[in-house]
């Protein structure tokens, strides 16, 4: 992805709700010696106007120069961490670890084996995407070398994207998922003639002009 500089002048807000604007608050237990309270801002990219936007701002825990956001559910009376959401931790698929004993009271200690936790995760699932990644790179430079007839993409889905090619009647198609890495390839005919025996028959012997 192209990396842009991100400054004041290419920033614009989008009219949102002003209750949506509103940051999510760190309950005041966190206020505590060696952690300091952060707003984070979530800004996308917008192709067509070639501006940043503000899409959401919420609070965040700093320590040791990392960032947590407490996560609690409605009736629950303990927290859950995690970092920042990166889009390789939604479009990678990985299997956690066991994560840590969630927090009630707040310590540096409790806090910092929530970081390391995650720092952990984190270096796992980048190098769990770099593994995907390369096996997807090196199957498209497969994929480069045909000189084939390709009709058009198969279709696209979320994660996923996909590829149709054509030659001497047999065609040949593939879908990767990006959170995976599986590719999934499929061989069939690819005659458009009228349903019969005879075409059956021509086809089955080799014999179709």
């Amino acid at each position: 992805m192209k990396k842009r500089n991100l400054t004041a002048d290419g920033v614009r807000e989008l009219g949102l709700n002003p209750e949506v604007r509103q940051p999510y608050k760190i309950d005041g237990i966190f206020k505590i010696d060696g952690v300091e309270i952060v707003p984070l801002y979530n800004v996308n990219f917008n192709e067509r106007e070639e501006k940043y936007y503000i899409d959401s701002v919420n609070e965040f825990i700093k320590i040791d120069n990392e960032y947590l956001k407490p996560y609690k559910g409605y009736s629950d009376k303990t927290y859950s961490f995690y970092f920042p959401v990166d889009a390789d931790y939604n479009q990678t698929e990985y299997a956690p670890l066991p994560s840590p004993k969630k927090i009630g009271i707040p310590t540096i200690k409790k806090l910092r084996e929530w970081k390391d936790y995650l720092i952990i995760e984190r270096e796992n699932i980048n190098k769990k995407r770099a593994e995907i990644d390369a096996k997807i790179e090196a199957f498209l430079k497969e994929i480069e070398k045909l000189q084939y007839c390709r009709i058009d993409d198969a279709g696209t889905y979320k994660y996923k994207f996909s590829g149709v090619y054509v030659r001497n009647g047999i065609k040949y198609t593939y879908l990767i998922d990006e959170r995976t890495g599986y590719i999934s390839e499929n061989i069939c005919i690819h005659y458009k003639v009228s349903a019969g025996i005879n075409s059956f028959i021509n086809l089955s012997t080799n014999n179709y002009k």
